[in-house]
């Protein structure tokens, strides 16, 4: 059962040895993988380490190592990767000076997860003031992780967020909308993040289910949520929870 033959004129010759790949491929095109291994002499494991994620056949989904812890990053990779986030996000101490944000101009013209990020940026920033920017303390405060609070803190310092900011600012707000919960004085109470929001969400789904009539199909879409979402934000109001 050989595959090779001696042909020193071939152009396919190395060395000496010449490979029929038709018959090599006839050969091996109806082995399975551990029988194509036990063929090459290898394992199981090689093949599959040379043929599928070495050769990055088409077709076949990018294939990583379980086995393989990924790497931590050094000190200085994550200082640098700081510093480039930083250089994308709007500077600290000016976000945290902002004057608290008036939920009613900005309610009916900002969907639900708008709000958030919006009072985020303003929860945060004074928390942080307040701990001296000592993230362990303002987690702790906010019964929040650390890793969460970065993120968080991270994300409503796109100048994106400034600008929706500003744009909402100046609109002219929506008749008939009271003035939403006072943030301030939520943080005062030493309310946690997820009381905050919370009581957000409340205000703003009372707000626009009377706006709509009780209609939770257009009081979702307005808010950009689902009915699904609203529905529970309603009966966890309506139970006192």
């Amino acid at each position: 059962m050989t595959t090779a033959r001696r042909h020193p004129s071939s152009p396919n010759v190395q060395g000496e040895i010449v490979i029929d790949l038709r018959k090599m491929v006839r050969l091996v095109e109806g082995m399975k993988v551990w029988e194509l291994a036990q063929f090459a002499g290898t394992t199981v494991e090689a093949v599959v380490s040379r043929v599928v994620i070495a050769g990055n056949l088409p077709g076949v989904p990018e294939i990583r190592n379980r086995n393989v812890a990924p790497r931590r990053r050094g000190p200085e990779e994550k200082v640098a990767a700081t510093v480039e986030a930083s250089k994308e996000s709007e500077p600290e101490p000016e976000v945290a000076r902002e004057p608290e944000p008036e939920l009613g101009r900005f309610l009916g013209r900002a969907t639900r997860r708008e709000l958030k990020v919006i009072v985020d940026r303003w929860v945060l920033g004074r928390v942080l003031v307040a701990c001296e920017w000592n993230i362990t303390h303002a987690a702790n405060r906010l019964e929040v992780s650390r890793r969460m609070l970065r993120q968080r803190w991270a994300a409503v310092r796109r100048p994106a967020v400034g600008a929706l900011m500003a744009r909402l600012a100046s609109s002219e707000p929506v008749r008939g909308i009271l003035a939403g919960p006072s943030l301030a004085e939520l943080l005062e109470r030493r309310a946690t993040h997820r009381e905050i929001h919370r009581e957000i969400d409340r205000w703003v789904v009372r707000i626009t289910l009377a706006a709509e009539g009780g209609n939770v199909t257009q009081a979702a879409k307005n808010l950009g949520t689902t009915r699904r979402a609203l529905r529970g934000i309603r009966d966890s109001k309506a139970q006192g929870s």
